[in-house]
């Protein structure tokens, strides 16, 4: 979940610096507004990546955590040889 909220505050960075291009390409042609935009789309990366990693680890451990919940439920379903009921 948490991995979910890093990646769409990086993509919400990332898409606030394409707005931010446009508004530079209408009024403000400097360097330093280039520059801001520039540092604004690098860094975007950071949350995004890190984002991607927790979701990453998150499925490994779930799933790891779901094999090993249905691994404990088939042993506790196994009817005992010696039963009436096998």
């Amino acid at each position: 979940m948490l991995g979910c909220i890093v990646v769409f505050l990086g993509l919400a960075m990332y898409l606030s610096a394409i707005v931010l291009s446009l508004v530079r390409l209408a009024f403000f042609r400097t360097s330093e507004a280039s520059e801001l935009i520039a540092g604004v789309l690098w860094y975007s990366g950071v949350p995004t990546s890190l984002g991607i990693v927790l979701i990453v680890l998150d499925f490994f451990f779930c799933c790891r955590e779901s094999a090993c919940t249905n691994d404990a439920l088939r042993i506790a379903r196994q009817v005992p040889k010696g039963s009436r009921l096998h």
